[in-house]
Order: structure tokens, then C-alpha cells, then sequence
């Protein structure tokens, strides 16, 4: 979901009762937050770095380490030309840059 479907999105929740997708962008990531479902967002970054952990063999995580991805995620989503970058590339950089 891009540029103009990521907007509609955003002004229509029930567009965001889908499945997630291990594709998600950062402009669908950013979807969920303008329409104000902030726990889905979370559930959906979860959800990509369990997809992400059984894929690389981690199974050991520093303590807050769901802040540190939450928090790494929402910056890098925030930025707009990552917006076509799917999330679950970013959360590999997460994991390599602060875990372990």
C-alpha cells in the first residue's frame, strides 16, 4: 500500500482489517498509526520480528527490547523516503546493530 492507498487507508480503519503481510512497508506501517491503531502497529511489528527470528535463528533478547524495536521502527518509518522499504528489512538492521 502506497502513496494514495495508504491514504485511504488512513481515513478508512476497516481498509486495515487485513492480515499482515511479511511484505508491510513503512507506508502501510504508517497507515495503522494515522488511522489511530497503534496496537495493531505494535501486534504487526511483533508479529514481523518473530517472522524475522525463526527465519535468522535468534532467540535471545536484550531486556526492553520491544521498546528498542518499536522505537526503531516508528524513527525509520518516519522517515519519508523509506517509505516503500518493508519493515522486516528494518527490523534485521535492529537486531543487527543492538542485539546480542
Amino acid at each position: 500500500m502506497h502513496g494514495a492507498a495508504a491514504d485511504a487507508a488512513a481515513r478508512d480503519p476497516q481498509l486495515l482489517n487485513q492480515a499482515f503481510k511479511s511484505t508491510m512497508t513503512c507506508d502501510e506501517f504508517n497507515a495503522l498509526l494515522r488511522a489511530g491503531d497503534k496496537h495493531t502497529a505494535g501486534t504487526a511489528i511483533l508479529w514481523l520480528d518473530g517472522i524475522y527470528s525463526a527465519r535468522s535463528g535468534v532467540n535471545d533478547f536484550p531486556q526492553g527490547w520491544g521498546r528498542t524495536l518499536s522505537q526503531g521502527v516508528g524513527g525509520i518509518c518516519a522517515i519519508t523516503v523509506n517509505g516503500s522499504r518493508p519493515v522486516i528489512d528494518i527490523i534485521g538492521m535492529i537486531h543487527r546493530d543492538y542485539s546480542g
